[in-house]
């Protein structure tokens, strides 16, 4: 019986689908946006079934007919994990076949014959007592330590930085593991696998999470739906939990890749059992304190500025920029021109302590005060600079990678012989009940002017009814960010 995909890139006025299935066979039907499906008729009819070796005689035909009416379009847009997750469509999963006319076998597996399947499949491979060698090669590069926080941190980035990262699966390889540690290559469930086995090796509690990146789509609570597609390590120790994947080389411990949290994850043990990695779970915090000063000297206005990257912005800058690139192009900084003036240095700290982001300080001049009226955005930039919402209507979730806060502070000292002539007024907004919140204060002091800008998104996940208040929530803030600061010889 084919799947029906009833929702398209084009809006749908009517579409109707008939499947006719035989009571020998037996289907799990799933529905998706299921307030689309407006009508359903069924019927049947009694008769033979003839193959090569066997008959089946009064077989009663099931027909149903589902109809689905105004089906909106579904086009991708910004924050979704896959558009897959939430398109119409109406699946047939075979539960029941036919073996002769009077046997039928199960076919559709259940969670517990899943969590059977993948124990066995994975015991050998994560027993110290088959896999001698881990605990050898553990006491070779790390020596004798006890087994506490600091020896499973140790662990971990043996592993993370001796192994490339081949590609993703929910299998292994058809090596041993052993031999993939040798050959410094490994798909993530090998690498994971690999790391499990050293902690399980020194009495650590690890054992392997299946998991459904969020490109590949939702899983399901109620079965397995085959969108399982990596393997990660939970480590239990000391009354606390990490998740740990030592396959991406620039991840600190206890960090996932932000694609990990997707919901609903298989923890893989005897008794197997679901945790939820979801992305409301995560929290990305980013802050800027920046000084503008007047240079008498060259009668330019000095920005000053200290930022401290959110941790997953830190990993992508981790992933993209190469050291010894950024180190070159640190040096030839100076004298860079960009639209909002010319760079004199940039300086990064934290590149290499990769539980912790990256922080950066750069020095850029923003232009002669030669003119009767200058201009300046005290945000320089450091805000959002377009609302990614751009759709009037959605209707299915934003899904943000994780909730966010991020702060900035300028201290802005007034040049000599200028006054404001004009400036932002303070503003608050507030999204939905609780959900987010946006702090624009501003003030003018005698010599000086003082921000203080946060923004605060309290979720990851927002429901299609409240896209409009997220949009409109965003317009806000943008508008806001525009606004300048103007500056008046006096």
């Amino acid at each position: 019986v084919l799947d029906w995909y009833f929702q398209e890139v084009y809006p749908i006025i009517k579409k109707v689908y008939t499947a006719v299935i035989p009571n020998i066979w037996e289907f799990v039907v799933v529905k998706q946006n299921e307030k689309y499906i407006t009508g359903v008729q069924q019927d049947s009819v009694v008769k033979n079934i003839y193959s090569y070796n066997w008959e089946y005689e009064h077989v009663t035909f099931h027909s149903t007919t589902w109809s689905v009416e105004n089906v909106p379009a579904m086009r991708n847009e910004p924050f979704t994990s896959t558009i897959y997750n939430y398109t119409g469509f109406v699946k047939f999963l075979l539960s029941v076949r036919p073996v002769r006319p009077d046997y039928s076998e199960p076919v559709f597996i259940g969670w517990n014959a899943f969590n059977t399947l993948l124990v066995a499949a994975l015991s050998s491979d994560i027993d110290p007592k088959d896999q001698s060698w881990a605990k050898k090669v553990l006491k070779e590069k790390l020596g004798e330590h006890d087994n506490n926080l600091v020896f499973a941190r140790q662990i971990f980035a043996l592993v993370r930085d001796h192994y490339i990262n081949t590609g993703r699966g929910l299998v292994s390889s058809h090596y041993l593991l052993k031999e993939t540690y040798e050959s410094g290559r490994g798909g993530v469930t090998d690498i994971n696998l690999t790391l499990i086995l050293m902690l399980r090796s020194q009495n650590f509690k690890a054992d392997p999470v299946v998991l459904s990146t969020r490109d590949n789509g939702f899983t399901s609570l109620a079965y397995p739906n085959g969108n399982y597609n990596y393997t990660i390590c939970r480590l239990e120790m000391a009354g606390r939990i990490f998740y740990l994947d030592a396959s991406d080389r620039k991840i600190g411990f206890g960090k996932l890749p932000e694609d990990c949290y997707n919901g609903y994850a298989r923890v893989i043990v005897k008794n197997g059992y679901t945790v939820n990695l979801s992305a409301d779970s995560i929290r990305e915090s980013s802050q800027a304190f920046a000084t503008v000063e007047y240079d008498s000297v060259t009668s330019d206005l000095v920005l000053n500025c200290s930022v401290t990257m959110g941790y997953y912005e830190s990993l992508d800058v981790r992933h993209e920029l190469d050291k010894e690139i950024l180190a070159k192009y640190v040096k030839s900084i100076a004298g860079i021109k960009t639209p909002e003036g010319t760079l004199d240095s940039l300086a990064f700290s934290d590149l290499d302590s990769l539980d912790r982001p990256i922080r950066f300080f750069y020095r850029m001049r923003l232009g002669l005060l030669n003119s009767t009226v200058f201009y300046f955005n005290p945000l320089v930039k450091n805000g959002l600079l377009e609302n990614p919402f751009k759709s009037a209507v959605r209707n299915y979730p934003v899904e943000l990678p994780y909730s966010f806060d991020k702060t900035i502070v300028l201290n802005m000292n007034i040049p000599d012989g200028y006054e404001v002539d004009e400036m932002p007024k303070s503003e608050r907004a507030t999204l939905n009940v609780g959900e987010g919140s946006f702090d624009y204060i501003i003030q003018k002091n005698p010599n000086s002017i003082q921000l203080k800008y946060v923004l605060n998104i309290k979720k990851a996940n927002f429901d299609p009814e409240d896209y409009k208040t997220l949009r409109d929530f965003y317009a806000e803030v943008i508008k806001k960010q525009a606004e300048v600061i103007i500056l008046k010889k006096r």
